[in-house]
């Protein structure tokens, strides 16, 4: 978080299967809460080099929330192959280099892909669907 500095780097996740989750399926969040945590630095962290792949959840209230911060975005994240099937859609905020390939899922709520301050985006082979139920 702000005021603790730090370093998450070359983090690679791959062949997870989920279920039943009440919330994010995938998230990276830099711009969490409060703390009790004293601080250690006036460095924002450094989130980057993140791989994500091979990762179906079938049932989650967001399918994958990505926020970095203004200042210091979150930095060549890759997400591929993922089937996620979730109430909430696919929302990015602040990400400098975000790669989305054999990307699908079924979304119950609008928007199913939302993506703000996101530079660097590359989509291939992604399939988004809504349903009511």
């Amino acid at each position: 978080m702000r005021g603790r500095g730090g370093f998450v780097e070359d983090v690679h996740v791959d062949n997870i299967l989920m279920a039943g989750l009440r919330q994010e399926a995938i998230v990276l969040n830099m711009f969490y809460g409060f703390s009790t945590a004293a601080s250690r630095s006036d460095a924002p962290p450094v989130f980057r080099g993140i791989r994500i792949k091979n990762v179906a959840c079938d049932g989650a209230g967001v399918a994958v929330a990505i926020r970095g911060l203004p200042e210091r975005p979150i930095e060549q994240v890759v997400l591929e192959d993922l089937r996620l099937n979730a109430v909430g859609g696919i929302h990015c905020q602040d990400v400098d280099g975000l790669t989305l390939n054999g990307v699908s899922g079924v979304i119950q709520e609008e928007p199913l892909f939302s993506c703000s301050s996101v530079r660097g985006l590359n989509v291939a082979n992604m399939t988004i669907e809504r349903t009511s139920s």
